[in-house]
């Protein structure tokens, strides 16, 4: 496996941090680590390896040339392999860091022998995250709740027209746009029948699908079947997310069962009205009636009651965009990230649990 690495020296004494970086780094977790290296200087040296890989091959045949660390943070799925290879071939006193996605971390659990895996500190997107690590029997002080961040500068109003005009929306059509990942775990068939039912009473009504899962060909065959393929609006990786946002009116969400709420801390962002399913990762964020519209996992005929009741609101409904959207500058500030970050780094530093003092805002 190749890898490349870019050292920052430091003072000698201090905690030596390499940051694990895959293919798959996301730009705004890529912007936090970069603020994060420049902050953290006092008492922190910075180094960085470049890997490749699948989140969910964990025997890598080997670990390629990096510096030595005290640390290895992985800033991604793709990293997590090779940051499970480095910790468990590496001294008792080298720790590491990863983010939490619940199958990821539980595989971590059952594969990985015990005296590493207690080196190893968990980053949690959700709380529902860190109830399903600690369940595999990981301390649950080694669990940091990090809610992901949202560069609010990427949503742009400015861009709406423009959107649209490509994606062929009328002004007057109300444009319901599928949270990504859209997949059969997070409801995107769901969506698509719940859109069809809206759409007899509710004629002027589309469908914006991003991505290229399998789910999205059974969408397209569903809405074929009845005649209705011209509601849907597939626009593969076209565009970005933030971009979508600022297109729709509504933003939608149905998954049944467990599933990543990245997109909500985004649709929260947007002020877009947003309607999901009660599942307890999502209902951590949203309330029905407070910021959001809520329905019953599964429930088709209750998507589509909710579709219309958006739809058709009365103005005074526009309180809940405005909480939900206050409620994410709180939550998911790139700021508050780059500070729950540097407080797990501290307490690793200073012999802490690397929970300690990380509050969640969303449940506070």
């Amino acid at each position: 496996m190749r890898s490349t690495t870019n050292a920052v020296e430091s003072p000698t004494d201090a905690i030596r941090i390499c940051h694990v970086l895959g293919a798959d780094l996301d730009a705004v977790v890529a912007d936090v680590r970069l603020t994060l290296c420049s902050r953290l200087t006092g008492g922190f040296s910075h180094s960085s390896v470049r890997v490749g890989g699948s989140p969910v091959r964990f025997a890598p045949r080997t670990i390629g040339s990096a510096p030595d660390a005290d640390v290895f943070c992985a800033w991604s799925q793709q990293a997590v392999a090779w940051t499970l290879k480095r910790i468990s071939a590496a001294d008792d006193g080298v720790r590491a860091v990863l983010p939490a996605r619940a199958a990821i971390a539980s595989r971590v659990a059952s594969t990985v022998d015990p005296e590493p895996l207690s080196r190893i500190a968990f980053a949690a997107a959700t709380a529902r995250e860190q109830q399903l690590l600690a369940a595999t029997g990981i301390a649950q002080e080694s669990i940091a709740l990090i809610r992901p961040g949202v560069d609010f500068r990427s949503l742009q109003p400015e861009r709406r027209a423009a959107v649209r005009a490509d994606l062929e929306i009328a002004d007057d059509v109300a444009a319901i746009l599928v949270l990504p990942p859209v997949m059969h775990a997070t409801g995107g068939l769901n969506a698509a029948w719940s859109l069809l039912l809206a759409q007899r009473v509710a004629s002027k009504l589309s469908m914006i699908v991003p991505g290229n899962d399998r789910e999205i060909d059974r969408m397209v065959r569903m809405v074929d079947s009845v005649g209705r393929r011209g509601l849907l609006r597939l626009v593969g990786s076209r565009y970005e997310l933030p971009e979508l946002l600022v297109a729709c009116d509504l933003a939608i969400y149905l998954p049944c069962g467990e599933s990543p709420t990245e997109c909500l801390a985004w649709a929260m962002a947007s002020g877009r009205p947003i309607l999901a399913s009660a599942t307890p990762a999502v209902t951590e964020l949203l309330s029905h009636e407070l910021n959001a519209w809520l329905c019953r996992p599964g429930s088709i005929k209750n998507g589509a009651k909710r579709i219309l009741e958006i739809v058709e609101r009365n103005p005074a409904d526009q309180r809940r965009c405005e909480q939900a959207r206050a409620q994410a500058y709180a939550v998911f500030s790139r700021q508050r990230v780059i500070e729950q970050f540097a407080r797990l780094f501290s307490n690793l530093r200073a012999g802490r649990s690397a929970a300690d003092g990380i509050i969640d805002a969303a449940l506070t």
